[in-house]
């Protein structure tokens, strides 16, 4: 074997080793930014998780519902309730 094959021998195994240590790095790299990732979006959560119990307790003290949202049949039940009621006037004992 001559000092040619050799030496370029040598330079394959030291590129392909040289691009193993690279990709590793990278590896490792992605890895970490990935745990990182997670950490914050745990942390996001947990803040957001707490927001949305104030909200809830927010909305749960608010107005009552829009009676858009409400079921017609009740609606409709207690506009015929309200209209059967005695009408009340001002001013009068």
């Amino acid at each position: 074997m001559s000092w040619v094959v050799a030496v370029w021998i040598v330079v394959w195994i030291l590129l392909v080793g040289g691009a193993a240590v690279f990709l590793g790095l990278l590896v490792r790299n992605v890895f970490r930014r990935g745990a990182a990732l997670f950490t914050e979006l745990s942390l996001a959560a947990d803040r957001l998780q707490v927001i949305d119990e104030e909200l809830q307790e927010l909305q749960e003290r608010s107005a009552p519902q829009v009676a858009v949202f409400e079921s017609p049949a009740e609606l409709r039940r207690q506009r015929i309730l309200v209209r059967r009621r005695p009408k009340h006037r001002a001013g009068r004992a």
